[in-house]
């Protein structure tokens, strides 16, 4: 009727219906028959090229499974030494292989001393720190014992430094905490680090512990050192460095202004007992008196002389002793009635002072 003849699919192609043509059966698939109508997958071991009537079997280095448009290579880390392989060996643990298409176990390489590999590797880790491995192709590291510790990819350990320690559980050795110290190597746990004395501080790691010098005391961070808040000047401190406790020189004696200041006044020479705390007066003159002055800008007494004197609370004398054209002023006279001290060492004898500064 005026049509052409019908042709046959040939084997390596299948009747496409969609078009009408014999197309060409895609990598990893086959027909052996003419007329196919579909091309079979290739079995796993097994792979081929496209337009193909049979597969061929993988070599040794390359593998495959079903579906697989072609032969694969073995990765990295395995190897294959058989034809038609499904799969590829791996390198054992303690080895590796960086070749790709791998097929003899001798390119398996064992890992140097320091280093370590689980099966199928492709590379050799380093040890981690506070591990170490003295074999070759090893499996894995060991780790440090107690007080000791290493570096990455260490064949030894070393002990840990002063300020230092390690309980053996691998890693780098701990730090001493704030206000602790060691002094030796290899300390192997954290009750060996040392509390810093009183008055000493010390940063983490450390192995000496800091002292405070005078004035100072240890900050509640233990990491330095802050300023004692003592009012007064030039005093004796206590317990230095420790804490902020002080007292007067051996031949002052304290004086309190107020709740603002404090300061450390001499002794008279004829003082008995000088101690820092206290001025004791001989017999003959067993009252303490303090003469000030005001203040020229502040207008406050500032002591100027320290006496032993006789003069009892409430006998009005003069206080002597008084610049040239002033007037002398009385100490504890019955006008001051806020004097109320069984000594005088309260009343307060100004010279140069306003008209109006208290005596007492």
């Amino acid at each position: 009727t005026g049509q052409s003849a019908c042709s046959v699919c040939v084997p390596g192609k299948f009747f496409r219906a969609s078009d009408w043509t014999c197309a060409a059966c895609a990598s990893g698939t086959y027909s052996n028959t003419s007329g196919a109508t579909f091309c079979w997958p290739c079995v796993a071991g097994f792979s081929s090229d496209s337009n193909s009537s049979a597969c061929y079997s993988c070599t040794p280095g390359k593998y495959s499974q079903l579906g697989f448009d072609a032969c694969r290579l073995c990765e990295a880390g395995s190897f294959g030494v058989e034809f038609n392989a499904t799969t590829c060996s791996p390198c054992s643990a303690g080895n590796f292989s960086a070749a790709l298409g791998a097929s003899s176990p001798e390119t398996c390489v064992s890992c140097p001393q320091g280093f370590f590999s689980s099966a199928g590797s492709s590379f050799c880790s380093a040890c981690a720190i506070g591990k170490f491995s003295t074999q070759v192709g090893a499996a894995y590291c060991m780790n440090c014992a107690a007080g000791k510790t290493s570096a990455g990819g260490s064949t030894t350990c070393t002990a840990c430094a002063v300020g230092k320690y390690s309980t053996g559980v691998g890693g780098d050795c701990s730090l001493c905490g704030i206000g602790k110290y060691t002094t030796v190597t290899g300390s192997t746990s954290s009750s060996q680090c040392n509390t810093c004395p009183v008055g000493t501080y010390s940063l983490a790691g450390s192995s000496t512990c800091i002292s405070c010098v005078e004035g100072k005391v240890v900050a509640d961070s233990k990491t330095g050192c802050v300023d004692c808040n003592v009012l007064a000047k030039d005093v004796v401190w206590k317990k230095p460095g420790e804490d902020c406790s002080w007292r007067c020189a051996d031949s002052s004696f304290m004086w309190v202004r107020d709740q603002y200041f404090v300061q450390c006044v001499p002794c008279p020479g004829n003082a008995l007992r000088p101690d820092g705390e206290t001025c004791v007066c001989p017999d003959t003159a067993p009252y303490l008196r303090v003469y000030v002055k005001a203040d020229p800008i502040y207008l406050v007494p500032q002591p100027v002389s320290v006496q032993c004197v006789a003069v009892e609370l409430g006998i009005p004398q003069p206080v002597g002793q008084t610049p040239p054209n002033n007037p002398a002023r009385w100490c504890c006279s019955t006008s001051n009635v806020n004097c109320s001290s069984s000594r005088c060492s309260d009343c307060w004898v100004p010279y140069n002072d306003p008209p109006d500064l208290p005596v007492c």
